[in-house]
């Protein structure tokens, strides 16, 4: 099915992608794309858990933890404590956390326009479609990981 073959190819290339670091000129900084996607979640949810992000980037606490440790060194996010419950610790973007955060949106608004305008003028039943869609490759994804099975059954 051509659908699938499509999907297959994008989701190799965008996985090449995901290994690539982008360097931030104006910051004097090499960042991978797993960094900058967890500042880009950290900027538009300011003052999140960890738990809170490994959920909405599908990977697990230890590892955003481990990203959130190696931003913090390189002082693009803090970590502080919640003042509403001491037993969590809060992550915000620092000014130079922002800078690359503003600089890639920009980015991906010049690069991906003709995605974004064509997802501007779906109708609503077509962008419930496409999110259908996604959320079921993400549960068969999901299924595939953690059934443990990964040899084909004959």
């Amino acid at each position: 099915m051509n659908l699938i073959e499509t999907l297959l190819r994008v989701t190799n290339k965008f996985q090449a992608e995901l290994n690539r670091p982008h360097y931030f000129e104006a910051l004097n900084e090499t960042l991978y794309p797993a960094e900058i996607h967890m500042i880009l979640t950290v900027g538009n949810r300011n003052g999140i858990t960890v738990t809170q992000l490994a959920d909405l980037v599908g990977i697990t606490k230890g590892a955003v933890s481990q990203t959130v440790s190696k931003l913090e060194k390189k002082g693009l996010v803090n970590k502080d404590q919640d003042p509403d419950n001491t037993s969590r610790v809060l992550i915000t973007l620092t000014t130079r956390g922002k800078a690359v955060y503003y600089a890639h949106e920009a980015n991906h608004e010049e690069r991906d326009k003709e995605v974004l305008d064509f997802l501007i003028n779906l109708p609503d039943t077509g962008l419930l479609i496409l999110e259908n869609f996604f959320r079921l490759m993400e549960t068969m994804v999901d299924r595939h990981i953690h059934s443990g099975d990964h040899g084909v059954k004959q």
